[in-house]
């Protein structure tokens, strides 16, 4: 099932790069064999917003085992004509704030030089389309206050904001709206 909302790259063309692959990590082993490539994805993704990051590795390999256990299916990485550009988790048994199930993403990092690119895009889509076949008609996420670039990403992907709680922005999307 495609979900509109999140899109896809129109070409890779614009892309400067010939070859995409979303790859599903299932096995922990893949998660630790790519364990420095995925630290320094994160590291590069928050660069400019420390204040929403782990910083330092032990912390951030810490996090990502997290991720990958809360996931149950739903870690993907994205490689970019071999490179690693980004991953997302995305977990299907988070409880929201009212203690209902909720499509939950965790986490979407992409690198910085693969910013603005589609690569967060396609994340996105596959992480939405996993939660869908779970069953979920609503996907959650925390979104820093201050990272009005992410904000405005999830808002063009029409998600829409919740409440606000310290540094944080809830935003949420409804798939009945935008499944087709």
């Amino acid at each position: 099932m495609k979900y509109p909302c999140c899109g896809t790259i129109k070409d890779n063309k614009s892309a400067d790069f010939t070859a995409m692959e979303v790859v599903p990590f299932n096995e922990l082993s893949q998660v630790k064999k790519y364990r420095r490539l995925l630290i320094d994805v994160y590291l590069s993704a928050y660069a400019d917003i420390p204040e929403y990051a782990y910083t330092s590795r032990g912390d951030i390999w810490h996090y990502l085992n997290w991720l990958f256990r809360r996931s149950r299916g739903g870690f993907f990485a994205v490689f970019c004509d071999g490179h690693l550009g980004g991953f997302v988790g995305a977990d299907p048994e988070w409880l929201d704030l009212d203690q209902t199930k909720v499509g939950e993403i965790h986490e979407l990092a992409i690198a910085r030089e693969y910013q603005g690119r589609g690569v967060g895009s396609l994340l996105l889509a596959r992480a939405v389309s996993f939660l869908a076949q779970w069953g979920h008609r609503r996907v959650g996420l925390w979104v820093g206050v201050n990272n009005h670039r992410a904000i405005e990403f999830y808002r063009r992907k029409g998600f829409v904001p919740g409440p606000v709680k310290g540094i944080w922005q809830r935003m949420y999307l409804d798939l009945s709206q935008v499944a087709q």
